[in-house]
């Protein structure tokens, strides 16, 4: 196994921390936008050094996309994502709008883009590292009445 190989195995890739928009412990509506963004946790690069005597090899990730599963059509976003807020765009979001009531899985994947370098100067890319997390979320849809006036 080579020192950047040994690097790689140990490098500290979290599980992803999904926040939503409604909180996902609570109830969503039927096409209203539910935005998805990754915690502080996922937030910059993470990386592992190998050594063997006076060699070393250090592979970096940083998460590069989110793809969100929500159970009814997937969306693949750049990670970490757009926090909600009021002001916020909602076109640089990773959102989804539920078309029908229910309870969906929702399943996170992050994958983080990967490379390494050598104390001999070689490096190159790596496969991406995955790591997934899943949730279940309950759809609601509402509904106004108007009613006369009596």
């Amino acid at each position: 196994m080579t020192l950047s190989e040994r690097a790689y195995e140990r490098l500290p890739v979290p599980a992803p921390v999904v926040r939503t928009a409604p909180p996902k412990d609570k109830r969503m509506l039927v096409r209203m936008p539910t935005w998805f963004w990754l915690g502080e946790a996922q937030h910059g690069s993470r990386s592992a050094t190998a050594r063997a005597g006076d060699n070393w090899a250090t592979v970096t990730a940083s998460a590069r996309t989110v793809v969100v599963d929500p159970g009814d059509d997937p969306v693949t976003c750049a990670a970490p994502g757009v926090s909600y807020a009021k002001d916020a765009d909602e076109d640089a979001a990773c959102t989804h709008a539920y078309e029908e009531s229910g309870t969906y899985t929702v399943r996170v994947t992050v994958r983080w883009g990967a490379s390494w370098v050598g104390s001999d100067g070689d490096g190159g890319s790596l496969p991406a590292v995955g790591r997934s997390a899943s949730f279940r979320v309950t759809v609601v849809e509402s509904r106004s009445e108007l009613v006369a006036g009596s």
